[in-house]
């Protein structure tokens, strides 16, 4: 019966002493992780859009300067920028981003710092959404 209150006893210790703060860094980590995750697989998509467009707008401008032609050249050069924005910030967001932090700074750096960047890869999470049905919307009237 000793050894059961002894084993309780050890269990107890152990989980008990886990910090709900460092298990909320560790949360947050794995949530920035899971939002990269969802939209990187498209990260080269948007760069290969991104051409197809610029070569159709190349190909609009040899084309005459009928309205229709000038406005049509004007979207597919926003949705070629759009991609460009998209593709730029997952970079920056990839390169900036430190997921050893947690192991230099105190807990509640750490959680501030892992809360910013939830948010600014959810920006580029819909960001690069954005970007991709947009080009495709574009793409899908080239002729």
């Amino acid at each position: 019966m000793n050894r059961v209150i002894l084993k309780a006893l050890v269990a107890v210790f152990i989980f008990g002493c886990t910090n709900p703060e460092a298990e909320k860094v560790a949360a947050l980590k794995k949530e920035c992780i899971e939002i990269h995750d969802e939209v990187m697989p498209q990260w080269q998509d948007i760069a290969s859009m991104s051409g197809e467009l610029k070569k159709w707008s190349a190909a609009l401008a040899e084309a005459d300067s009928i309205d229709s032609i000038a406005q049509l050249k004007t979207q597919v050069n926003e949705s070629a920028t759009l991609l460009d924005s998209a593709y730029d910030a997952m970079g920056d967001w990839m390169s900036n981003y430190e997921p050893d932090l947690d192991q230099s700074q105190s807990i509640d750096s750490a959680l501030s710092y892992y809360k910013s960047e939830k948010e600014r890869i959810k920006a580029v999470n819909s960001l690069m959404k954005l970007s991709i049905e947009n080009g495709k919307q574009i793409l899908a009237n080239r002729p």
